[in-house]
């Protein structure tokens, strides 16, 4: 019905196919408008113009868009490091009238994001310990939330109300992080907008799996390269 091969097991006859277990699982369109959907997704095209491209309906496009958001963001989740470590600048913005904190490792450019309820020193402190490695320089600007125990991490700031540079070290800063809010910023504007709340992180990861593989098949072609990725059930404990 939708060029997909099936398959019935002998034993209890149940009736699968290629993508029984993938994200693609209760998938009913063909495999080559899933795939179109797919590269359309990587450009700034509207779920009405994606519908009309690929001849298929305007919910069936918005439904494979949002099963390729979710799924490759957890992809990226699941592939960053658990802990930075090295240089980490650290700053936190509103997005969506909502508090999101971030860090980003200066050697490898790796950054990590979540939401908070509030910028305070107990909040704070929890997202440290759970993704920055002991021995870390963390670098931020002079929010009181910011107490970290020099026993376990280099703390260094810098006084955005003076400057956005160290006037004696030009390399203690928060630019990265401050750039990397900027385009976040511009592609939630841009592709999100009137985004519900709970779906800005999907957005946010997405677009960070996007970037961490540029010019890469694994990108556009997701869902033909990802069809192995969920055979296996997750480890204990995620």
């Amino acid at each position: 019905m939708n060029g997909l091969r099936k398959y019935r097991c002998q034993l209890c006859r149940h009736v699968f196919s290629d993508q029984s277990a993938t994200p693609l699982k209760w998938n009913k369109v063909r495999i080559d408008r899933v795939a179109a959907v797919s590269y359309l997704h990587e450009l700034p095209v509207s779920i009405r113009m994606t519908a009309e491209e690929v001849e298929i309906g305007k919910n069936a496009a918005n439904r494979l868009r949002s099963i390729l958001r979710q799924t490759k963001g957890k992809l990226y989740v699941q592939g960053r490091p658990r802990q930075l470590s090295g240089v980490i600048e650290m700053d936190e913005t509103r997005i969506a009238h909502r508090w999101f904190w971030g860090g980003i490792e200066r050697k490898t450019n790796t950054p990590v994001i979540e939401f908070v309820p509030n910028r305070s020193e107990i909040m704070l402190s929890s997202k440290i310990w759970k993704y920055v490695s002991e021995g870390s320089t963390v670098i931020t600007d002079e929010w009181a939330g910011y107490q970290l125990h020099p026993r376990f991490f280099r703390h260094l700031t810098v006084n955005h109300s003076q400057s956005f540079v160290h006037p004696r070290n030009r390399r203690i800063h928060t630019n990265r992080i401050e750039g990397f809010w900027r385009q976040i910023k511009r592609h939630i504007n841009h592709r999100c907008n009137g985004v519900a709340f709970h779906n800005i992180l999907d957005y946010i990861h997405d677009d960070l799996y996007r970037k961490s593989h540029l010019h890469s098949e694994k990108a556009s072609f997701f869902p033909l390269s990802c069809l192995t990725i969920h055979l296996t059930p997750p480890s204990q404990g995620t």
